[in-house]
């Protein structure tokens, strides 16, 4: 069990650090787009979790952000590994609850202990 956890995390961990790259790269050289992003992020976001506030930045690729993104000569091909990355991570997680009888949330919280026990081992 504690090998598919490790797996999820790298892969979402590794997933997070391309969006903060690509975010920080269309702000640079694109902010028009980065806008865009943003508050197609925003929106989305806000209609998935309307009880918390969205990020004051991009740190997933959902929702109608995909759609702009793919369409982009430059940034479409990382749109594409990124919407299959998070699809993979998805199913990564529903294969984990059914496999071992957890719910989401209950993996939610397997997966942000094993996060907090990797930060104490860094610092």
């Amino acid at each position: 069990m504690h090998e598919d956890l490790r797996h999820i995390i790298d892969l979402d961990t590794r997933r997070v650090a391309v969006v903060l790259e690509l975010w920080q790269t269309m702000k640079r050289d694109d902010p028009e787009l980065a806008r865009i992003w943003r508050d197609l992020n925003e929106a989305d976001l806000l209609a998935l979790f309307p009880h918390r506030s969205p990020q004051p930045f991009s740190v997933d690729l959902v929702g109608s952000a995909i759609d702009v993104l793919l369409a982009h000569p430059r940034c479409g091909y990382v749109a594409g590994w990124l919407d299959r990355w998070r699809q993979d991570s998805m199913s990564l997680k529903e294969d984990f609850c059914r496999d071992h009888g957890y719910m989401p949330r209950e993996l939610d919280a397997l997966l942000n202990a094993e996060r907090a026990r990797r930060m104490e081992t860094i610092v």
